[in-house]
């Protein structure tokens, strides 16, 4: 009996155990759309999502993207994040937001803003959207 109560024990901790990141992120239906990429004002649209805990998602200014999420808030990490393979004119611009957001390692929410960065020059902002 003791052994079945300890085996009990390990399946139902885990469960217990909650990630608040989705909660801090948005309700899954919030997108954020970059504003800032590098300190440099974002014309190209390019939105992140969090449809689910432990998963990104999102339109790049060329494609779409999604990869794991493998940080709880207020670390931020990305596992490989794959994203579809076409062209356009903001593909340069796309490299860079894609490149940043793979070096992430920090994120802060405040007033509907989302600052992603890494403690070096990589830093992007979002704004929730309307």
């Amino acid at each position: 009996m003791r052994m079945f109560l300890i085996l009990a024990s390990l399946v139902v901790l885990p469960q217990c155990q909650s990630d608040s990141t989705p909660d801090v992120y948005g309700d899954g239906s919030t997108t954020w759309q970059l504003t800032t990429l590098n300190g440099n004002p974002v014309t190209a649209r390019a939105t992140l999502m969090f449809p689910e805990a432990g998963q990104i998602a999102g339109k790049a200014p060329c494609n779409n993207y999604s990869g794991p999420m493998t940080a709880e808030f207020p670390a931020f990490e990305t596992g490989p994040i794959a994203a579809t393979r076409m062209a356009c004119p903001d593909l340069a611009v796309e490299t860079e937001f894609l490149n940043a957001l793979d070096q992430a390692t920090t994120a802060t929410v405040d007033d509907g803003m989302l600052t992603l960065s890494n403690g070096n020059a990589a830093t992007l902002v979002f704004r929730a959207a309307d």
